[in-house]
């Protein structure tokens, strides 16, 4: 399962921002978008311009399209994951950027603690969105 829009810390209403997509990638609903020379592309743990989950589809391998990111700062996202989780503890993105795994560069920052049957509920760390 990908990632979800949850909710956002300030209450607000997902802010969707279309970006044009780096050429020859491919993205999909639910997984993290990093912004790279004014392009969206697919994350990797460790990006430092995470921009959020595409919201659509984009096939990119003919160069020419947009993709759909929510992009709000507060934006809390969940994610079905086997392991329980405590709040204020980081994760990397997994191989895909659309789940979790252990912690090295510390990607996302969990804001709800959760049981290994329950969602984990993250946000982008400070200084690894693209606003910050």
């Amino acid at each position: 399962m990908a990632f979800e829009w949850a909710y956002s810390l300030d209450g607000s209403d997902p802010i969707i921002q279309e970006f044009v997509v780096k050429a020859s990638a491919v993205i999909s609903t639910g997984e993290f978008c990093n912004l790279e020379s004014n392009e969206a592309d697919a994350a990797a743990t460790n990006d430092a311009a995470l921009i959020g989950i595409a919201v659509e589809d984009v096939d990119n391998t003919v160069d020419g399209h947009t993709v759909r990111v929510i992009v709000n700062r507060y934006a809390v996202y969940k994610v079905a994951d086997a392991n329980a989780r405590s709040v204020g503890d980081t994760l990397d993105l997994a191989t895909g950027a659309q789940g979790v795994t252990t912690n090295s560069n510390a990607d996302v920052i969990i804001v709800k603690s959760s049981s290994a049957t329950e969602p984990t509920y993250v946000m982008i760390t400070p200084t690894n969105h693209w606003l910050d």
